[in-house]
């Protein structure tokens, strides 16, 4: 189908799941939904993964990986992850983008969206300090990943970024406060990230 067509042209790379197998809702699969031509929502990501897009030509060994935005319940995964990549391949950048772990999702995405992030405070605070550390793992190990397996990408391992959008911002400051020396990104680009509900200080 359509939905399985367009994820075949993208390299996936599994991650260690952060989510435990037996927590209550979080068994669903992922799904994507398309609203049209590089407008997909990725949402129920509970395997984390990065899709890979090489730049053809990577003199620096430069990479950058991007944690999309939606409200730690969707991943924007055209407009702020495979554009942003395909902008750095453009630039000798090599891209990874990370679908991390989100709220899982019972009913209709855009609903609960809508309910529970755009209109109850504290109810999307509960469920994004739920998820936030599920989510800030899975940054981690994508790090961990691309500095681990830097030489068989042609990767410089000193030379690894983290670029995140809203939410992904939000996922981006959590690695940077709880990273350690082997998970620790080079440079960060947190874009209109959301400060507030970032894990640590």
């Amino acid at each position: 189908n359509y939905q399985q067509s367009i994820l075949a042209q993208e390299k996936v790379i599994p991650l260690p799941r952060s989510i435990p197998e037996n927590t209550k809702n979080l068994l669903v699969e992922e799904s994507v939904i398309s609203a049209g031509p590089n407008k997909r929502i990725v949402y129920n990501v509970v395997k984390p993964s990065l899709l890979y897009y090489p730049a053809k030509n990577n003199i620096s060994g430069t990479s950058v990986i991007i944690a999309p935005g939606g409200a730690l319940q969707i991943i924007s995964i055209d407009n702020e992850g495979v554009e942003v990549a395909k902008y750095l391949n453009d630039h000798g950048v090599d891209a990874f983008v990370l679908k991390y772990s989100l709220v899982h999702t019972v009913n209709n995405v855009f609903t609960e969206l809508n309910e529970n992030f755009f209109k109850t405070d504290a109810k999307r605070d509960s469920m994004i300090s739920t998820i936030i550390p599920y989510a800030m793992k899975d940054g981690l190990a994508a790090i961990s990943y691309v500095r681990k397996n830097a030489a068989e990408y042609g990767l410089n391992p000193n030379r690894i970024g983290f670029m995140g959008f809203s939410a992904g911002g939000t996922v981006t400051l959590s690695v940077v406060y709880n990273c350690n020396d082997e998970n620790r990104p080079n440079f960060i680009a947190p874009i209109y990230s959301w400060i507030g509900e970032m894990e640590g200080k």
